[in-house]
């Protein structure tokens, strides 16, 4: 198959010029011929330096990178727009915030070669380009679940900012649900989490590999280190990705009010516990505590909600 287009890389975007090229210039540099792969990047209405970015890119020599617009706002819609471009069996998506090592292109090639997945991935660790705080770790905005690869268990997930999924299982479900998903600087999620959902009930049998050696680095801006993020984050995972693992179950006002009281008072006590009776050894600073247990308790908040909302 060598010199034979074999994976369409996926680069959604919206105003991100300052770290998409860093993006590009990693797939520039691959150790695999432009012809076995193509870089297609969606420009979801930036409105920055995007699209001279992107064609000093598209206009060199035998250049892998494709340039389109999406016109409707959202990661969903974005994603979708590669699946009626793309023109190789294999459509990965990488997030424009990603660098990918030179071999990121001949690994995920392999992979296909040996394995041929249904849907595979691999790991991402952080890279900055701001200090970052000094309570904040690595393992915060990392996904690195084991390392050594095979199929996915129950519980095991592949990353949406590295995955790689066959096209034919894409056009079947029609893609990503434009409901879900980042939509402009609007935080939210799980359209992937949704789709690999979808895909399990629709074909049982489908495989999902991951890979330690499919790694990437994945920029962790100074903004995902602040707690208005973190708590945004942490309310939108409890709306969008909650309901797909435990369902919505319907509940009334009485029954809102209850568990929210519950989650406030956990919300409080968790709060002295981070501030006074945490284990040091464990969470240095109480910001670790309250990262790693506090917080989550408006992932359940976000989810009440979307139960408290439920149309019947």
């Amino acid at each position: 198959m060598e010199g034979q287009l074999q994976l369409s890389i996926a680069i959604c975007t919206f105003n991100r010029g300052d770290v998409l090229k860093l993006c590009l210039d990693s797939l520039k540099a691959q150790t695999v011929p432009n012809s076995e792969f193509e870089v297609i990047i969606v420009d979801n209405n930036s409105t920055d330096n995007t699209p001279q970015l992107v064609n000093e890119y598209v206009c060199e020599k035998d250049s892998p990178f494709i340039y389109v617009q999406e016109k409707k706002v959202g990661l969903s819609h974005a994603r979708n727009h590669v699946i009626e471009i793309a023109r190789s069996p294999y459509v990965a998506y990488l997030d424009d915030d990603a660098i990918a090592p030179k071999n990121w292109i001949e690994v995920a090639l392999k992979i296909i070669e040996d394995e041929k997945p249904d849907a595979y991935g691999g790991p991402y660790k952080p890279f900055y380009l701001s200090p970052k705080p000094k309570w904040f770790l690595d393992r915060y905005v990392s996904y690195y679940p084991r390392d050594f690869a095979g199929n996915l268990g129950k519980q095991e997930y592949l990353p949406g900012n590295n995955m790689i999924i066959k096209k034919e299982h894409l056009v079947e479900l029609k893609g990503f649900n434009p409901n879900l998903g980042m939509t402009g600087y609007k935080v939210a999620y799980s359209e992937e989490t949704d789709f690999f959902d979808r895909l399990k009930k629709k074909r049982p049998s489908c495989r999902f590999w991951y890979e330690p050696d499919l790694c990437i680095k994945h920029l962790a801006p100074i903004r995902k280190m602040q707690w208005s993020w973190i708590l945004k984050n942490r309310w939108a995972h409890g709306r969008d990705i909650t309901p797909i693992y435990e369902g919505i179950k319907k509940t009334n006002s009485l029954g809102f009010m209850k568990r929210f009281l519950w989650i406030l008072k956990m919300t409080l006590s968790s709060l002295i516990i981070a501030i006074f009776k945490r284990d040091k050894s464990r969470y240095p600073n109480w910001q670790n505590y309250l990262y790693e247990d506090t917080s989550h308790y408006l992932r359940r908040l976000g989810y009440l909600w979307v139960c408290f909302n439920k149309k019947q």
